[in-house]
């Protein structure tokens, strides 16, 4: 099952909303003497209103548009030579969503600079759970919760212990970075960053194995990924250097979470799930770039990068439970290195002015050269019995060439074409085919017979085959998915028109399918469809209207396996509609902004076979409506007002979720959050006004 995308919406506070139109670095405004400096900026206070069902988490996913006052500014402080500088930019001062954003140098030598943002990562406001410790690495049931195997008894004790747990988490990122030019041909940089995320997540934990019970929870998020950046540039009249770094560190605070059993499956009491482990990255790289000599034009850049991985985190005993089995393990922990190489060539020539040449070749290696990790036995799913026998965790290793010439000719004034070939190998030691080889042909032509109309199309043929495939213990028939036989066909088409002066209209179109005839039952067929027009029409000098429209439809078939019979076929639907309209009601005092979009979207799954080997399952469908009026009025020189209306709404259909209890129809033990989806409707009303100086 596919799961139908939804539209993701940008986050639209007041602020937000004014900052589009007021870029940081384009700030055109009187400049204001303040003593031994010139000031200019600006600075917005505002209020934003929202009614009716401004807490579902579908609306909330992706920003903070609570009810409240709202305030931004965005500065730039100058000596009076023009040499130094100190700039800012300070959005959702009031909110959960702020960005802070500060520089300060002097122009042509040097500039520091910082910055913070915040954001909530969303998942359900609805959730509810019956376990202590929510947001911890123990979650335990309550006193008196008694361990039952019987749908409707376990639901009326979580009925009567759960309580509301909020499913999101807050992710914070701090920025800094100096750049420094000692010389006019060297260039130094240098930057941080740290992205910390606290909260929750939703989580699933199988007890007993196979056919166990799943059982729903809320997971800690508690970690901080640093990232640092370097480099050093030598610039001259034909060539360049770089040397660059890059490194990153990831630390989880959360090693695992336990989580008590409610069901009686087995012997298991407890739980638990390691979490992603810390790990450390460091990559050094040299780049050079050069023009060639010679009478034809030619230029070439190459790139040599090293890469080092550690991961040393403490292995987990194999059992939670106190009662359960825990053979030894066979060393504390991974001590995980991985070392990659990756090696890059590009040369580009013109050998007639007609023509262009370009040549590519890529090396990349994975190199995993951590001891392979032997158990004499292992437990599954925290149960008490262990399962004798070797298990071999094994490195995976791999290596991945690309080669392409691609050459472009100028048949006339008004057209172009372009032909490219690519190779793509993978070499993998350990995987069922060693070696996979993609040939890639690429034709595109571009096509201007009037200054007001462009054409370009282009194809691309794709075919990929392995070499010595070993299903190993698998069945024989199986392939796995990037390594199937593959025929690829992909066809793009874009058009923009000039039919007047006020009138511009942009077509596009994509058709792109991808065959797996070569296999016994899987994945067969991949077809997807793309259209679109966009029209703009300045109307009159007050008057400007413009329009969209695009449609996506993408097929997945596959074939049951041989003793099965049956057919699927998944199907994922689109349609985006937009219009608006800009218009100027008082020249130079007051404009309006009025725009309406919808968004549909669906996926079906259908099924045909033998009798019980295939099921139609119900689609899922979702639609999205935003209407917006805005308005500027310019209430002085240096003082303007922002004011508007936006209306939302959103319905789903998703039989995965909708109606969803404690516990799922039919009587299983597995136990859910209740963490629906919900549908939503909310009226925002928009008030900013904005000092400009």
């Amino acid at each position: 099952m596919h799961r139908t995308p939804h539209l993701r919406l940008p986050r639209a506070t007041l602020a937000a909303a004014l900052s589009a139109c007021l870029p940081l670095g384009g700030l055109a405004l009187a400049d204001t003497q303040l003593g031994p400096v010139i000031a200019s900026g600006e600075v917005s206070l505002g209020y934003q209103g929202v009614s009716d069902d401004f807490r579902s988490a579908k609306y909330q996913q992706y920003r903070d548009e609570d009810p409240g006052v709202s305030a931004a500014s965005r500065f730039l402080f100058e000596d009076p030579e023009g040499e130094h500088f100190f700039q800012g930019w300070l959005d959702d001062l009031t909110g959960d969503s702020q960005e802070y954003q500060l520089g300060a140098g002097r122009y042509g030598r040097y500039r520091i600079e910082g910055g913070l943002s915040q954001f909530w990562q969303v998942f359900s406001n609805n959730g509810f759970t019956p376990y202590l410790g929510t947001g911890s690495e123990s979650l335990s049931l309550p006193a008196g919760y008694v361990p039952t195997d019987d749908g409707a008894v376990m639901e009326a004790q979580l009925e009567a212990l759960s309580r509301n747990s909020d499913l999101k988490f807050r992710q914070r990122n701090y920025t800094a970075g100096v750049t420094f030019w000692p010389q006019e041909e060297l260039l130094l940089k240098a930057n941080y960053a740290l992205r910390d995320r606290d909260g929750t997540r939703p989580s699933a934990l199988n007890f007993g194995s196979p056919g166990g019970r799943f059982v729903n929870f809320t997971a800690p998020v508690d970690d901080l990924t640093h990232s640092w950046t370097g480099s050093a540039v030598m610039l001259r009249d034909w060539w360049n250097l770089k040397f660059g770094y890059n490194g990153s560190s990831y630390d989880n605070d959360a090693d695992s979470v336990s989580v008590e059993n409610p069901t009686l499956t087995g012997t298991t009491t407890v739980g638990r799930l390691s979490r992603e482990p810390d790990n450390r990255a460091h990559q050094f790289s040299l780049s050079a770039a050069a023009q060639l000599p010679g009478e034809i034009p030619a230029r070439i850049a190459t790139t040599l990068a090293y890469g080092l991985l550690r991961q040393d985190e403490s292995f987990l005993p194999h059992s939670a439970n106190p009662a359960g089995a825990n053979p030894a393990l066979p060393q504390n922990d991974l001590d995980g290195e991985v070392r990659t190489l990756l090696a890059n060539l590009v040369v580009t020539a013109r050998p007639r002015p007609d023509l262009n040449v370009k040549g590519r070749y890529r090396y990349y290696d994975y190199n995993n050269e951590t001891d392979s990790v032997v158990f004499t036995s292992r437990v599954r799913n925290d149960q008490a019995a262990a399962t004798a026998g070797l298990f071999v965790a094994k490195q995976l290793n791999y290596r991945r060439q690309n080669a392409s010439l691609e050459a472009s000719y100028r048949l006339a004034p008004t057209t172009k074409v372009t032909a490219e070939y690519e190779w793509v190998n993978w070499y993998r030691e350990d995987r069922n085919a060693t070696h996979t080889n993609d040939h890639v042909l690429r034709l595109a032509a571009d096509y201007r017979p009037q200054p007001w109309t462009w054409v370009r199309a282009s194809y691309q043929f794709r075919t990929r085959n392995y070499n010595g495939y070993d299903p190993g213990s698998a069945d024989p028939a199986l392939r796995n998915f990037d390594m199937a036989d593959r025929v690829r066909n992909q066809l793009d088409v874009v058009a923009t028109l000039l039919p007047r002066e006020d009138v511009t209209l942009t077509l596009t179109g994509g058709y792109d399918n991808s065959n797996y005839d070569n296999k016994s039952f899987g994945l067969d067929d991949e077809v997807s469809w793309m259209a679109g027009i966009d029209a703009a029409y300045n109307a009159t000098e007050w008057l400007t209207l413009n329009s969209f429209y695009t449609f996506d439809r993408t097929r997945w078939d596959q074939d049951g396996s041989t003793s099965g019979g049956w057919v699927g076929r998944n199907t994922n639907k689109t349609h985006d509609v937009g219009i608006g309209a800009n218009l100027v009601l008082i020249p130079g005092k007051l404009d309006a902004r009025l725009s309406y979009h919808y968004h549909w979207a669906k996926a079906q799954t259908e099924a045909s076979g033998a009798a019980g080997a295939a099921e139609d399952y119900p689609s899922i469908k979702d639609n999205l409506q935003v209407l917006s009026a805005m308005f500027d009025h310019r209430l002085r020189d240096n003082m303007r007002l922002e004011w508007g209306y936006r209306f939302e709404r959103f319905n789903g259909t998703d039989f995965k979720f909708d109606e969803l209890g404690l516990i799922p129809p039919g009587g299983t033990a597995d136990v859910e959050m209740s963490n629906n989806v919900d549908d939503y409707k909310a009226h925002i009303f928009l008030a900013t006004v904005t000092y400009e100086f």
